[in-house]
């Protein structure tokens, strides 16, 4: 890579929508590939999130501090989705601009906001299935701890 390193600055508070640029790593660094699309948008810094632990650019989104999100790969984003911390679905209408460096698109109509609320909903059921079924392996249990104990209290 030609030239000097971006910076990146510090998190600030913004009042109203700016064009902070977040990019999403593995390790919170900026790697070559990042960099490199950070100059050639003319970009001279991004906040930085690590892909485990984007809660925070999910509220910058929400809050419209964030614009534009850049990934090295697709599954940095959909990582954040299926942890919950990322929830496109209460992002503002237009959102942010979502670049992944690997030629995933994420634009095609807002199919990414489709699958987050589909996901959203799918997950919901399935915790509900989860609780229904923990309840009734509960009470088989105590069913189970009743009738042994009339069978060992019937030996006596």
């Amino acid at each position: 890579m030609s030239g000097p390193e971006p910076e990146t600055a510090p998190e600030k508070e913004v009042d109203g929508p700016s064009d902070e640029t977040a990019f999403v790593t593995v390790d919170g660094r900026l790697s070559i590939a990042l960099g490199e699309a950070l100059m050639q948008r003319g970009l001279s810094w991004a906040v930085v999130h690590t892909a485990g632990d984007v809660d925070d650019l999910d509220k910058a989104v929400r809050t419209g501090r964030t614009r534009r999100v850049m990934v090295e790969r697709a599954e940095d984003i959909l990582a954040g989705i299926w942890d919950e911390q990322l929830h496109l679905d209460r992002w503002p209408a237009g959102g942010a601009e979502i670049e992944s460096l690997d030629g995933v698109s994420f634009a095609a109509d807002g199919l990414l906001g489709r699958v987050t609320r589909h996901w959203a909903r799918w997950n919901a059921a399935r915790r509900r299935h989860n609780a229904a079924m923990a309840a009734a392996v509960s009470v088989l249990v105590l069913l189970a701890v009743y009738v042994v104990n009339e069978v060992l209290a019937g030996r006596r």
